[in-house]
Parts: C-alpha cells; sequence; structure tokens
C-alpha cells in the first residue's frame, strides 16, 4: 500500500516538474512566442519522458523495454 502511494506521490512530482520545463521553455522562448502546436508536442515529449522515466525507477524497467514503450506512445 505504501509502496503504490510512493509512486502516485512520484509521479504527480515528475508531471509538476515536466510543467515546470514545459514553462522553463516558453519564458526562454518568449521573444519569439511559440505556436499552439509547438506547445503542445513540447507538453507530449516532456510527459512522455517523465513517464518512461517514473516506470524505469518505479519497476527497474530495462532500456530495451523502455525503447519498446516509446515507440507504442
Amino acid at each position: 500500500m505504501k509502496e503504490g502511494a510512493g509512486i502516485k506521490a512520484g509521479h504527480r512530482n515528475a508531471n509538476i516538474n515536466a510543467d515546470y520545463r514545459l514553462l522553463e521553455l516558453i519564458v526562454i522562448n518568449q521573444h519569439k512566442p511559440l505556436t499552439i502546436k509547438q506547445i503542445l508536442i513540447n507538453k507530449i515529449l516532456a510527459n512522455t519522458i517523465t513517464a518512461l522515466t517514473t516506470l524505469q525507477f518505479a519497476f527497474s524497467i530495462s532500456y530495451r523495454c523502455q525503447t519498446i514503450l516509446f515507440h507504442m506512445l
């Protein structure tokens, strides 16, 4: 039970970190505003990377499995 709660909390923190990375990207590029499409692509990539990292740490998934999961998304 505690492990599951820890994974959920870790995943929530990872999502918050992904949102911060996206905000940093927007702030850095504010002199040339991103299009909605660019923002969505960056958000999807950030969430995908975060999800794979979370999975790798939570379940010790090998790099090969991580690559397969990435291509399935």
